[in-house]
């Protein structure tokens, strides 16, 4: 009987300490190859702005954090279905909001501008001039409310490419009129590979992009971990961590 009592206890004990163990891993999906936020370095390393603050979170709180870089639409895909605990980053929309939870303080802020080729004459200055004009984006990029509005009841025409690359080459080769993305992953492409494009003006306001927790993450209180992060969150930014790392990607 003691050796029943004493394997049993031996078997529960394991038990309870393996799922403490999984409990404690926390999956972030990040879309590849977004510099400067989350993309592999050189070395194979998994690295940027985003990576970084998300690593000093999860030291803080104790995780055991295990970063996949995918995708966009693998990204959201994972969030919605509990694949991974959170995502990154993610602005906020009302479809995206039925599957996520934000926190209060953004990973980044971004601007979204518009570019074309150089010499192509043409203009920006608000929404309506981009009636008429072939608009290329990243498959699954939500670009601002009336951007996204326009493009959803086909007042403005877009097309969604894969990466960052293909949109600058597609542009370059007058497959597209314009193409929009975020200004700092453009100059940054822009500064490496020595093309010119020209920017022609901002389509979005600056705006807050978050990691965000999964409605279906397998933590037993989604909110409860949204509430942690968002407290270690706003320490961060207090302390100017969030800004210091930032600093080291842009400046």
């Amino acid at each position: 009987m003691h050796n029943f009592f004493g394997m049993f206890l031996f078997i529960f004990i394991t038990y309870f300490s393996s799922a403490v163990t999984a409990a404690e891993t926390f999956t972030v999906y990040c879309n590849e190859k977004n510099i400067p936020v989350c993309y592999r370095d050189g070395a194979g390393k998994f690295v940027g702005i985003d990576v970084d603050i998300v690593r000093e979170l999860s030291n803080r709180l104790g995780f055991s954090l295990e970063i996949k870089l995918v995708p966009w639409k693998r990204v959201l895909a994972g969030i919605k279905d509990g694949q991974a605990d959170a995502g990154m980053p993610l602005f906020v929309t009302a479809d995206r909001q039925k599957y996520s939870l934000y926190p209060q303080v953004p990973i980044h802020e971004a601007v979204m501008a518009a570019y074309t080729k150089v010499g192509s004459g043409i203009t920006y200055s608000d929404l309506k001039d981009l009636s008429g004009k072939s608009i290329g984006i990243r498959r699954g990029y939500s670009i601002s409310p009336e951007f996204d509005r326009l493009a959803k009841e086909g007042k403005i025409k877009v097309t969604e490419v894969t990466n960052i690359k293909n949109l600058i080459k597609m542009v370059q080769a007058n497959r597209f009129d314009i193409i929009v993305d975020k200004q700092s992953t453009v100059g940054y492409h822009l500064k490496q590979s020595g093309i010119k494009l020209q920017n022609i003006g901002e389509v979005s306001q600056v705006r807050g992009a978050y990691l965000v927790v999964s409605k279906a993450t397998n933590f037993k209180d989604p909110k409860s971990l949204l509430s942690e992060i968002d407290k270690v969150l706003i320490e961060m930014k207090q302390e100017g961590v969030i800004e210091e790392i930032t600093k080291r990607y842009t400046d």
